[in-house]
């Protein structure tokens, strides 16, 4: 599903290869234009760049706590 503006974006944020790809294909296929970020630092360079509709966001990321991530994107 797209909205009038275009089509809703999601960016994930998870570290584990297998888990990101499972969130980007099941949100792929609810019609979200996916990103994807494997650290905290390109997740917030991701978010920065547009504005996504909803952000998944692992908790134990390589480069610091998601918790961290989530304040710096609030």
């Amino acid at each position: 599903m797209s909205s009038a503006l275009g089509p809703r974006r999601a960016v994930v944020i998870e570290d584990d290869p297998d888990i990101r790809g499972l969130l980007v294909h099941v949100l792929k296929g609810k019609g979200f234009k996916v990103s994807e970020a494997a650290t905290g630092e390109e997740g917030i360079g991701l978010v920065r760049g547009m504005v996504p509709e909803l952000v998944t966001l692992d908790l134990n990321l390589p480069d610091g706590g998601g918790l961290d991530v989530c304040r710096i994107l609030r």
